[in-house]
């Protein structure tokens, strides 16, 4: 079978270019996963500067649900860092604080100001 050069070189170059793609499809396909999280996710982090803790990447609210322990983590770390009493913050405010990293790609700087009730009236 004598084959014409055109002929040859239009059915390598057709070979090479498909073993090419499905060498390079994963490869392409990877970082477009890097990224991927639960879109049903609201997460923050935190840094407290009076008690030097952090808290980082809370996922504080799923799949329409908000998670106890997370809310727990969150009020611990907002605590009254004089007298370490824990008080209940928001929810609402959390999905305030979530809006806005979204909508600026980041928390700037949030102080919480939270003070027992006791302290605050006997001053």
């Amino acid at each position: 079978m004598i084959v014409c050069r055109r002929k040859f070189l239009r059915l390598s170059g057709a070979f090479v270019s498909t073993a090419g793609l499905s060498l390079t499809a994963p490869a392409l396909a990877a970082p477009a996963l890097v990224g991927l999280k639960k879109l049903n996710v609201r997460t923050l982090s935190f840094d407290c500067t009076n008690t030097g803790e952090q808290l980082n990447d809370v996922d504080y609210w799923v799949d329409g649900q908000y998670v106890p322990d997370a809310l727990a983590d969150i009020n611990d770390a907002l605590r009254d860092y004089r007298t370490d009493e824990v008080y209940p913050i928001a929810p609402k405010l959390l999905d305030l604080m979530y809006r806005v990293t979204v909508r600026r790609k980041r928390m700037r700087r949030c102080t919480s100001s939270t003070r027992a009730w006791r302290r605050t009236v006997s001053t």
